[in-house]
């Protein structure tokens, strides 16, 4: 009878030990399709250890479809009413011959963009005597723009704070020689559960051609933090081209190069080409975007590598010209990859940042 008691006893261990080990691999597989190797989700679901819970879920004007792989994301950009109008005040000054000797312009930048944001900015530009006339000498742009329109700036889904100051440089004569841009910024951007806060900076390589002055390279950084929490910076380097077209040189390309580093490991680098198609006066006709994007993913603690491509579409408005209106992604990955918005789609050639 002893004996006979033990095996039961053993069976009945053995049972539970099998049940036991049965659930915790579902419940393995479970989270992984829910979180990391699956990416998104809602909520908590993800691992938050090697991505944040909430990555896919952004909240903006953006609407962004997964594939149940994570491995392509094809965004669709909100449209608002464009109600923005804009009001300049100028003020001139003249001597006592009544020459012009110098002017103020002030404008006024008030209302919801292309995008359903709301835009509340003010342009100073003061000018300058020289060369026997008045010129340019700065554009100071500050203010904020925020999303949903009609939000606080706390309150907002997305909200943007903006400083910046491009200053002119003219010889004795009066001419064009040189100029200078810095920008910084802050802002957020809210998930479900909470939001990231952000702060960065943009510098600038100035050129000047036939009394024009551009930008040949902008560098823009951008940290991301969750609370208190490093959680990501990404470094923008943009370059453009020139064409002489209409009397003047007009931008016909720019290459926009992206790198993320994400505080758990994750990186990744796209290189993108923005292409304005133009007639022999200059009008804009089209423009196009494309590129590829490489990086690797931590999942719990393995970095897995992606290739792929970028394709960036755009549309016409009567009043405002061309326009971002999408944004597709796809990625090659020997496995799931987390839904991780890409803050490319947030930022690439949007012509109000």
């Amino acid at each position: 009878m002893k004996s006979r008691s033990g095996n039961v006893l053993t069976k009945i261990c053995l049972f539970w030990y099998g049940v036991v080990v049965i659930f915790a691999v579902l419940l393995s597989v479970s989270l992984f399709a829910c979180g990391g190797g699956g990416g998104g989700g809602s909520g908590s679901s993800n691992n938050s250890s090697n991505s944040n819970p909430s990555d896919g879920e952004l909240l903006g004007w953006w609407e962004a479809q997964w594939s149940e792989d994570g491995r392509s994301i094809n965004i669709k950009y909100t449209k608002g009413n464009n109600t923005l109008s804009e009001t300049t005040i100028t003020t001139n000054t003249y001597n006592k011959y009544g020459m012009l000797v110098g002017k103020y312009e002030e404008t006024t930048a008030i209302g919801e963009d292309i995008y359903g944001r709301e835009q509340n900015l003010i342009y100073k530009k003061p000018y300058v005597y020289t060369g026997g006339s008045v010129k340019l000498y700065q554009i100071v742009r500050a203010g904020t723009i925020i999303y949903p329109a009609g939000m606080q700036f706390e309150q907002g889904q997305y909200s943007r704070s903006i400083n910046s100051t491009t200053t002119y440089q003219y010889d004795s004569g009066g001419s064009l020689t040189g100029g200078s841009y810095s920008e910084n910024f802050s802002g957020q951007i809210s998930f479900p559960t909470g939001k990231f806060t952000y702060l960065g900076d943009v510098t600038a390589t100035p050129e000047t051609k036939d009394g024009q002055l551009f930008f040949k390279q902008q560098v823009e950084t951008t940290d991301y933090y969750d609370g208190n929490k490093f959680y990501a910076e990404t470094e923008r380097i943009i370059n453009g081209s020139l064409q002489y077209l209409g009397g003047k040189w007009v931008t016909v390309s720019e290459n926009h190069v992206t790198k993320t580093t994400y505080a758990n490991g994750s990186q990744r680098n796209s290189n993108i080409t923005i292409l304005w198609q133009r007639d022999q006066n200059g009008v804009t006709s089209g423009k196009s975007g494309s590129g590829v994007v490489t990086g690797s993913e931590s999942i719990y603690g393995k970095l897995i590598n992606y290739t792929g491509s970028i394709t960036v579409d755009y549309s016409f408005d009567s009043k405002l010209g061309w326009y971002k209106s999408g944004y597709y992604e796809s990625r090659v990955a020997e496995s799931l990859l987390p839904k991780r918005l890409p803050f490319e789609v947030i930022f690439i050639d949007d012509m109000y940042f």
